[in-house]
């Protein structure tokens, strides 16, 4: 299965972006 530069991007934002959503909240209960 051949992946395009496109989807291979879409897929490191879908998997990056609840961890970093993570971590900011994390920062934020964690003053």
């Amino acid at each position: 299965m051949e992946l395009s530069d496109v989807q291979v991007y879409t897929l490191l934002l879908i998997s990056l972006i609840p961890g970093f959503l993570a971590i900011k909240l994390g920062k934020e209960l964690y003053k």
